[in-house]
């Protein structure tokens, strides 16, 4: 999304290994935990928001 001319980026993934990856390089990262970590182990890595569906994701997203 383009918001005031800059971008709003998001990774997206199922393995906490994505959530650091995101943090490494400063961008917002959601958890989604149908994949292989579970909501818990994603919680662990202090990931901003884990969605258990993917109409939830849809609605995080929707909202920018």
């Amino acid at each position: 999304m383009i918001i005031d001319g800059t971008f709003e980026a998001f990774i997206i993934g199922e393995t906490f290994h994505y959530i650091k990856m995101g943090k490494n390089v400063n961008t917002s990262t959601i958890g989604v935990s149908w994949g292989y970590n579970n909501q818990e182990e994603l919680h662990r890595e202090n990931t901003g928001r884990v969605v258990n569906d993917p109409s939830e994701l849809v609605k995080i997203l929707g909202e920018y």
